[in-house]
């Protein structure tokens, strides 16, 4: 659906034009990410071990404050409901060389000149419509069924609070092991 508006103020059915361009590109560059990841006591207690944290008082009280910090995204989604805090497990940065070949389609309405605040303003606004989701045909080729699965369960990222040791391969033995610590019974700090 074309976004700007045509008679009776209603968006249009069409684009004003239609362009097929082919773009090879070669690029390089480093990228800054941060991994959370939503973690039930359990799995926060054998992160913290794993990490060097021997004093379970400590483990116990670091996860106690992440209980009460309400701007800590949480949900009930662990074994038996267990509850899950998103928790920040480490930083990385990765260095990239990319070369790529893609087909675009670009589709565009016709170019206004001199737009006031509120022509903007309903651009902004359009910018959310009309997107593909995960589960659209086009994605099937890349498993975009799996993401889309994924994506339905709330995945968020935030590095909230700037908990976690910034140690990768802690983090990385936790979440292999972690299909294993959810069957493990809730404690009575969960």
């Amino acid at each position: 659906m074309c976004p700007s508006l045509g008679k009776k103020n209603v968006n249009r059915a069409r684009f004003d034009f239609a362009e097929y361009i082919k773009v090879i590109k070669m690029e390089s560059g480093m990228r800054r990410r941060f991994i959370a990841r939503f973690l039930t006591w359990e799995q926060f207690s054998q992160l913290k071990k794993v990490e060097g944290e021997l004093r379970p008082d400590k483990i116990a009280s670091t996860w106690e404050d992440m209980k009460v910090n309400e701007n800590l995204p949480r949900d009930q989604k662990g074994h038996n409901s267990a509850l899950r805090i998103l928790t920040h497990l480490y930083d990385e940065i990765e260095g990239f060389e990319e070369i790529s070949t893609s087909n675009q389609l670009h589709l565009e309405q016709k170019v206004k000149k001199n737009p006031g605040v509120d022509d903007v303003e309903a651009m902004k606004e359009s910018l959310g419509d009309g997107h593909l989701s995960f589960k659209d045909d086009m994605y099937k080729k890349l498993g975009g069924g799996v993401a889309g699965a994924v994506a339905s369960l709330g995945a968020t990222f935030l590095n909230a609070a700037g908990f976690g040791s910034g140690t990768p391969g802690a983090a990385d033995e936790v979440l292999s092991s972690s299909s294993e610590s959810d069957s493990s019974t809730s404690s009575s700090s969960s």
